[in-house]
């Protein structure tokens, strides 16, 4: 996977088609908090995009 957005649908398939839920929904969450900080960088540069 290359980027977050290609992580996001990964967990968003899986979850769709009903494989194991828990563990897509626990790896994302772990996702996110490992890059938390790339997370509030990027929500500081989101407002002034178009």
């Amino acid at each position: 996977m290359r980027t977050i957005d290609d992580f996001a649908h990964w967990v968003t398939d899986n979850m769709m088609s009903n494989i194991d839920v828990k563990e897509c929904t626990n790896i994302l969450e772990d996702f996110v908090k490992s890059n938390e900080h790339i997370i509030q960088r990027i929500n500081k540069v989101r407002p002034s995009l178009p």
